[in-house]
């Protein structure tokens, strides 16, 4: 089982190094490889777990008694998945291989090969936490300096800082707006001042391919999809995180009423 917790983690846990540390393990003990499962997903919480549960589940079914990870936090970061690994791994349904150590847990593992489990499993809960901490507190000073923390709404992006090698980071970076979020939001507010109703609003922009332009495949847009765009407040400058209002220091589209709220001028 090769476990991400992002599409792209360029440490020594990338699906690379675990798919090729996995073969090589199971070639040294002899074992045959029936599949290796990607798993994009947390292992903090056993709740979101659901492809981990369903690969345990299917390895059950098809008695597949042998399941490879390559570390340890890669298995689990809670102990409600430890202790159902645990308890397969005691009845003999299963045996556990960590890779990168060449350690196994089974049903005649000594009490000494348990505890370091156990240890492991708080280690990775513990260190789950401190990165969860740590990305708040990242979050929170990014919208304080004025940037929004997370993926942008409709019609901007996420743009990485560059080094000064060409590399790009993967921390930082700025939010811009592209030229087709700007027409297409223009046309929206053009349309609206012109007395069209919100479903009118979204049939045009389809017809006129300016929604498509976006990337966006649906071909028919609901007044309530036009209406949470017109009155988002991020377009003319400013944004809510955590309950706190912030101004932005991405482009605007359009100025900002006296009374807090986008007015329908288009900003030039």
């Amino acid at each position: 089982i090769v476990r991400v917790s992002s599409k792209k983690q360029g440490d020594n846990n990338s699906p690379g190094v675990q798919r090729e540390g996995i073969t090589a393990h199971a070639r040294a003990l002899g074992l045959h490889v029936v599949d290796i499962v990607m798993l994009e997903e947390s292992a903090k919480s056993s709740d979101a777990r659901v492809k981990f549960h369903a690969a345990l589940a299917r390895a059950k079914k098809e008695k597949v008694r042998h399941l490879v990870f390559w570390v340890w936090d890669r298995t689990t970061r809670n102990f409600t998945d430890y202790e159902l690994l645990e308890d397969l791994i005691r009845r003999d349904e299963v045996v556990l291989h960590v890779a990168h150590e060449r350690w196994q847990l089974h049903a005649g593992s000594d009490e000494g090969d348990w505890l370091k489990a156990e240890m492991n499993t708080l280690v990775a809960k513990t260190y789950s936490r401190q990165l969860s901490r740590r990305a708040k507190e990242s979050q929170d000073a990014k919208a304080k300096n004025g940037w929004y923390p997370t993926r942008p709404p409709l019609g901007y992006r996420n743009a990485k800082l560059v080094g000064a090698n060409g590399v790009v980071k993967d921390r930082g970076g700025t939010i811009v707006l592209l030229a087709e979020g700007r027409a297409l939001l223009r046309r929206m507010y053009e349309l609206r001042l012109a007395g069209r109703s919100l479903d009118a609003i979204g049939q045009a922009v389809v017809a006129e391919g300016l929604w498509a332009a976006l990337g966006r495949k649906n071909r028919r847009l609901v007044a309530g999809d036009i209406e949470h765009v017109l009155k988002h407040e991020f377009y003319a400058g400013w944004f809510t995180w955590r309950d706190e209002r912030y101004r932005g220091k991405h482009e605007p589209v359009f100025t900002l009423g006296q009374a807090g709220k986008p007015e329908h001028i288009l900003k030039d």
